[in-house]
C-alpha cells in the first residue's frame, strides 16, 4: 500500500499541489513572529531526527551479513550488485582519491555549509556577535557528528564498495537495478526491519526534513529583499513590517509568488529547465565556497 501511494504521488499533479502546499503553509507560518515560528519548527527539527536515530541503531543491531539476507528479499544479491558494478565499468571506491574528493566539496558544503543562514537574521538577533557565531558553530559541530555517526554505521552494515556500487548502477545502468526506489540511506536502513511503524516512522520523519528546510531559506530571500529595498533597487514597501507581528508580510508574498512560478516550471516545464536550476545551484555553491 505505501508502494503504491509512493508511486501515485509521483505524478505531476501531486508534486505540485504537494509543493505549493508546503509553500503557502511555511509563508503563513513565517507570516507569524519569529519566535513563534522558530519554537514551531524546532518541535518539526526534533521529529526529523527520530529517522535518524531510528536508522542508527539499526545499523547498530544489524550488520553485513543481516543486510546481506535483508537486500535478498527485495530481489538483489549483494555480491552480484558488486560483481555488476564492475562489469559495466565501476571502479570501486575502496581507493582514497583527490579529485573524488575535491569534486565532493559542493556537495558536503550544502550538507553543512548552509549553518551561514543565520547570518541573514542578524539584525533580528540580540547580541549577534556572540549568540550568532555560538549558535553557527554548535549547529555546524552537531551536523558533522551526527553525519559521521550516520557515515560510519552505514560503512559497518553496508560497506563502501556496495554503497558505490548499487548507485552507479541506478544512476547509469539502470536496467540492472532492480529495487522499487532509488538507493538512499534510509531506504537501506528500512530493509533492516519488517516494522510497519519504524518505517514509515523514518518516511514522515525524512518528510518532515525537507519542510524544516523550508523556512531558512525564505528567511534568506526575504531579507535579501530588505537589503534591496533599503536600497532602493526595488520599491520600500517590500520592506515594510507589520506592526502586531513584527514580519515582513509583503515580502514575504513575493517570495511565495515567485517560488510558486519556480515550482510550476520545475514541475511542468522542459527538463533543460532543472539543467539550468541545478547549474545555477552549483555556481552558488562554489561563490559560497
Amino acid at each position: 500500500g505505501l508502494i503504491d501511494a509512493s508511486v501515485t504521488v509521483t505524478s505531476k499533479g501531486w508534486q505540485f499541489w504537494l509543493g505549493a502546499a508546503a509553500l503557502v503553509a511555511t509563508a503563513i507560518l513565517v507570516s507569524f513572529n519569529l519566535r513563534t515560528w522558530t519554537k514551531f519548527f524546532v518541535v518539526l527539527f526534533f521529529l526529523s531526527v527520530v529517522g535518524v536515530i531510528i536508522a542508527v541503531v539499526l545499523m547498530l543491531l544489524n550488520g553485513r551479513d543481516d543486510f546481506r539476507a535483508a537486500l535478498s528479499g527485495f530481489g538483489m544479491e549483494y555480491d552480484a550488485v558488486i560483481a555488476t558494478a564492475r562489469e559495466n565499468g565501476y571502479a570501486g571506491g575502496e581507493s582514497f582519491s583527490w579529485k573524488n574528493t575535491i569534486g565532493a566539496m559542493p556537495l558536503a558544503f550544502a550538507s553543512f555549509g548552509y549553518s551561514i543562514v543565520s547570518t541573514y537574521a542578524a539584525g533580528e538577533v540580540r547580541a549577534p556577535r556572540k549568540t550568532l557565531l555560538k549558535a553557527l558553530l554548535t549547529a555546524l559541530a552537531i551536523s558533522v557528528a551526527i553525519v559521521f555517526i550516520m557515515m560510519a554505521v552505514a560503512a559497518r552494515s553496508f560497506r563502501h564498495d556496495f554503497l558505490g556500487s548499487i548507485t552507479y548502477l541506478a544512476n547509469v545502468v539502470p536496467d540492472e537495478y532492480a529495487l522499487s526506489a532509488p538507493p538512499f540511506y534510509f531506504f537501506f536502513a528500512a530493509m533492516l526491519t519488517d516494522s510497519t511503524i519504524l518505517i514509515a516512522v523514518m518516511g514522515v520523519s525524512f518528510a518532515i526534513a525537507f519542510f524544516v528546510a523550508l523556512p531558512p531559506t525564505f528567511l534568506i530571500a526575504t531579507r535579501s529583499l530588505f537589503a534591496w529595498s533599503f536600497d532602493r533597487i526595488i520599491p520600500t514597501k517590500v520592506s515594510e513590517v507589520d506592526e502586531r507581528t513584527h514580519s515582513p508580510l509583503i515580502a514575504n508574498a513575493v517570495v511565495l509568488v515567485i517560488t510558486l512560478i519556480f515550482l510550476a516550471i520545475i514541475v511542468y516545464g522542459p527538463s533543460e529547465f532543472l539543467t539550468l536550476l541545478f547549474t545555477a545551484g552549483a555556481a552558488e555553491l562554489l561563490t559560497f565556497i
